[in-house]
């Protein structure tokens, strides 16, 4: 029996067909799959940082709307609890209010002296010292009432020195006062 050579060129050219779709099925799976599965975690990995961020802004927009409800609510408090400012002029009226709610609690006040006004953005700072004897307790009860009597005045520094001497709790004060006077235009100093 001879051989058929017609069948056997099939045969060769479907070995060839065969063979090169083994090698563009190779190539593609080597160098088609391996960008697309790596784009494929490129994506994946954008998705899960787009997800963080989304949660990450909802936090912030949350944060955000009780901040601004914060700083209505100190406005609208803030608008019920103005305090008028006197002129520097009425240093003169200040220091016997100060003097005098001193003397109401108990301290003995000795030197009160103003020092010239500090100008500031919105308002002027006179500062005051103020330095005498007293209790402790007696100097308490004037910081205390002075908040409340006063609320433009308001306390740089204090300090107070025992007299061990002294069987009756006396000791000295001196107190740094800063008071918060309406701004002056430059014309009116």
């Amino acid at each position: 029996m001879i051989p058929n050579l017609n069948s056997l060129k099939l045969w060769q050219v479907d070995a060839v067909f065969l063979g090169v779709c083994v090698a563009v099925t190779a190539a593609f799976a080597l160098f088609g799959f391996a960008p697309l599965i790596s784009g494929h975690h490129d994506f994946l990995a954008q998705r899960e940082s787009l997800v963080a961020q989304e949660q990450q802004a909802a936090q912030l927009e949350t944060s955000l709307a009780n901040l601004r409800e914060r700083v209505e609510a100190d406005q609208r408090a803030l608008a019920g609890h103005t305090l008028a400012l006197k002129s520097v002029a009425n240093v003169n009226s200040q220091l016997a209010e100060i003097s005098s709610l001193a003397t109401e609690c108990g301290l003995r006040v000795e030197d009160i002296r103003p020092d010239s006004a500090v100008s500031g953005t919105y308002y002027d700072t006179v500062p005051v010292a103020v330095a005498g004897r007293g209790t402790y307790r007696d100097c308490t009860a004037f910081l205390n009432r002075l908040r409340r009597t006063l609320p433009d005045t308001g306390v740089a520094t204090v300090e107070l020195v025992a007299n061990t001497g002294e069987r009756t709790g006396q000791g000295k004060f001196r107190l740094d006062l800063q008071w918060y006077a309406l701004k002056q235009v430059d014309g009116g100093k």
